[in-house]
């Protein structure tokens, strides 16, 4: 087995706030090098379908000249990749995409001969041969450059740049045939000379390929695994590799996701050569091949502007959710442009549409797979998807062709193609209904709300932990989900689940049901979720503010995370009070927006152990990060400013029932109405008491130190505190005295 010095590695990487220089530059010369190298690979297929539509016209090599080349460039990664994918485990991944550039430019001096001598069969013939060559330099590229991008970003990057390594390989690809089929046009109809319009380009090609080569030399230094020992079995593990993908049922699925994708993608890439014919049939002219380059540049628009967007979506956490919407956008974008006129500016919005959709669709799921996947495992997993994906590609080319043959145009194999999708993407929403539900309400929070996250990466990446924020509205839980990068496990009282309607929500979601009148089983049930590594959030004042301040902190946690020996991690969400779904004002959902996009800060503290898990600590801890996160409003503001702002988040009545500290200037307590409890009610919300300072003032930080009660966060920058000789806190958040 590799030693643990990978994991050791991406664990750094993971912990530090911004990436190094280093890293960054390398992995930005590696999505360089593979964008290039798929732009050259699909450069060279658009000038050989191209050529061959111009000298063989009407011939079964001429007028299928893109399905073979589909099927002849996956066919390298049927029968090499078990190799491809121990030699990247085995090899620097950094020495092997360094040799496949140098292979890559060989392959060019070999197209070029063939080319050079200009016969209409056998040229093309054998053109297939040296495809074949250059498709194979890729194949031995692709698991080397995806495998390299986990060393160089680590694990909680992974989501972002394998949206960037999605959307430049994908930029590539169609840049090269957007490229290949104006280029070629356009010297063609310059020149009228078939073959120089093909091996000019191609020349011109090679040189800029010289470029790749220095930009891989560039990268950094990987390590290699010499332990990976190279056996003859590894010629024909193919069924290992698939095996590997196949062992684990999520990464199975992900899988065969990504091989439906590349099943549409490149039958959507026939089509649309299908399509430039019908709408070009005169082969002396370079208009087709132009018109195939605008097409493939119209879908590539969709598919950059997918990647970024889901890449975008993915930077903190792999949105699953994100596919069963994406896979119904693919079938609606595939139903526009066939329903569309032929070439019509309505045909190509559906490209875009659909090109857009397979963004969104592609990178979560190869995100996921590379994420999930073991390091001495990782490259040989890639290299068992790009076998899928072949398969894949193969069904594609059969089925175009298929349609070919019984005289489908275009327009209808758009139509029969978002048929498949259309099952596919109800099949995967059945497989995600919970990341499908959580993904679409992420979506309506983030619209009502601009949500901030601050020190999410104080949450533990794995294993159990205890989540105790402060409670302000009935929407915390969506919020506080779409903040943490784990997957949260909330704690409900079991009442909630008596209401229909939220009964299946509850459950899709895991939560966790606690009953008020069985309180060992409500401990036994909340430490059972977190000795099985889950990360849990329970609400530990039991109930939502009614006045904008924190409540009593309930100590039932405390027995929780000693039982199951995890830690507690305060939170604190700023911004909620004042929102619709908050008490504040005319109550719940009685108001209207004060602001579109209402700003809100969910800032997560240091882990306290199980230990020390006391709930005056956590109290404690939780105004801290009050303090803090409410000076992160107005970084600048004064004292004065601030009083204001303390005072404006509670429903004060009589500014003149308040703590003033006249040496600061800061009011630090307040006396505010009782609010009104709903009937029946045990808890209470006091908003004054008789013999107190009143209730400390949202955003300000107390530490008991014997008999002082320090209060602090008045400003900004500033370490100036308030002391408050023979005084306390009482768990209400009243200041006060000390009884002697």
């Amino acid at each position: 087995m590799p030693d643990a010095s990978a994991d050791e590695q991406i664990a750094r990487l993971d912990a530090q706030p911004a990436l190094p220089s280093r890293n960054r530059l390398s992995i930005a010369l590696v999505l360089v090098v593979q964008m290039l190298n798929s732009f050259n690979d699909n450069f060279v297929k658009m000038m050989l379908i191209a050529l061959a539509f111009t000298v063989a016209p009407h011939t079964k090599l001429g007028d299928n000249m893109e399905i073979y080349l589909v099927s002849i460039f996956s066919l390298p990664y049927v029968l090499f990749a078990p190799m491809a994918g121990w030699w990247s485990d085995r090899m620097s991944k950094k020495r092997v995409m360094v040799w496949m550039q140098i292979a890559q430019l060989l392959c060019f001096g070999l197209l070029g001969f063939i080319l050079w001598q200009r016969d209409p069969f056998w040229s093309l013939l054998l053109s297939l041969g040296g495809f074949f060559v250059l498709a194979t330099q890729a194949a031995f590229l692709s698991p080397a450059k995806m495998g390299v991008m986990k060393e160089l970003a680590g694990s909680r990057r992974l989501g972002s740049v394998s949206g960037w390594l999605q959307m430049t390989m994908m930029a590539g690809v169609l840049s090269g045939i957007w490229a290949g089929g104006r280029w070629y046009g356009h010297q063609l109809d310059v020149t009228h000379d078939a073959w120089m319009s093909a091996l000019w380009p191609l020349s011109i090609i090679a040189m800029l390929a010289v470029g790749e080569l220095i930009a891989a030399f560039c990268v950094q230094s990987t390590p290699e695994h010499p332990e990976v020992a190279f056996t003859k079995s590894r010629l024909w593990e193919h069924f290992d590799q698939v095996k590997l993908v196949f062992r684990d049922r999520p990464v199975r699925l992900a899988a065969l996701g990504i091989m439906y994708f590349w099943f549409v993608s490149n039958a959507i890439g026939l089509i649309v050569v299908t399509l430039a014919k019908e709408l070009n049939p005169d082969p002396t002219h370079g208009s087709g091949p132009q018109q195939l380059g605008d097409l493939a540049a119209v879908l590539g628009v969709g598919v950059v502007a997918g990647s970024l967007i889901a890449g975008a979506i993915c930077k903190r956490r792999i949105e699953m959710g994100m596919i069963p919407v994406a896979g119904l956008g693919m079938m609606s974008g595939l139903l526009w442009a066939g329903l569309a006129t032929a070439g019509s500016t309505s045909m190509y919005a559906g490209l875009i549409f659909t090109g857009a959709a397979g963004g969104c669709f592609m990178v979560p799921l190869y995100a996921y797979v590379q994420d999930k996947a073991r390091p001495e495992e990782r490259a040989r997993i890639i290299a068992g998807l790009n076998l899928l994906d072949c398969i894949g590609v193969f069904a594609c080319a059969a089925a175009v062709f298929g349609m070919k043959a019984l005289g489908f145009t275009a327009s209808q194999q758009f139509v029969a193609l978002s048929v498949p999708t259309f099952f596919a993407s109800i099949y995967v929403t059945k497989l995600l209904p919970k990341d499908l539900v959580r993904f679409v309400c992420t979506g309506i929070v983030r619209a009502i709300y601009k949500v901030r996250g601050v020190n999410v990466h104080r949450v533990p990446k794995q294993g159990g932990v205890l989540l105790l924020p402060n409670h302000v509205s009935y929407v915390d839980a969506l919020v506080i989900s779409v903040t943490c990068e784990r997957p949260v496990r909330f704690v409900m009282w079991d009442t909630l689940y008596k209401v229909w309607w939220m009964n299946g929500f509850l459950r899709l979601f895991g939560t966790v049901p606690i009953s008020a009148t069985r309180a060992k089983d409500a401990i036994r049930t909340v430490a059972d979720a977190l000795k099985a590594g889950e990360c849990v959030c329970l609400f530990p004042e039991g109930q939502l503010t009614k006045l904008g301040m924190v409540n009593e902190i309930r100590k039932g946690f405390e027995l929780m995370v000693r039982s199951a020996e995890v830690p507690v991690v305060p939170v604190y969400q700023d911004g909620l009070w004042g929102s619709i779904f908050s008490h504040e004002g005319k109550g719940v959902c009685k108001k209207l927006p004060k602001a579109l996009r209402y700003p809100v800060t969910i800032n997560f503290g240091e882990p306290i152990p199980a230990k020390e898990a006391k709930a005056e600590r956590v109290r404690e801890a939780i105004l801290a990060l009050g303090s803090e996160t409410y000076l992160l409003r107005e970084p600048k503001a004064d004292q004065a400013r601030l009083n204001l702002m303390r005072l404006d988040d509670v429903p004060v009545d009589d500014p003149s029932k308040r703590f003033l500290d006249a040496a600061t200037g800061a009011i630090i307590a307040v006396h505010v109405p009782n609010p009104p409890m709903p009937a029946g009610s045990t808890d209470e919300q006091l908003g004054t008491r008789e013999g107190s300072l009143g209730r400390l003032l949202p955003g300000l930080a107390a530490k008991q130190s014997g008999t002082l009660l320090v209060i602090s966060g008045l400003v900004p920058g500033s370490t100036a505190t308030v002391t408050i000789p023979d005084a306390t806190l009482d768990p209400m958040g009243f200041i006060v005295p000390i009884q002697a």
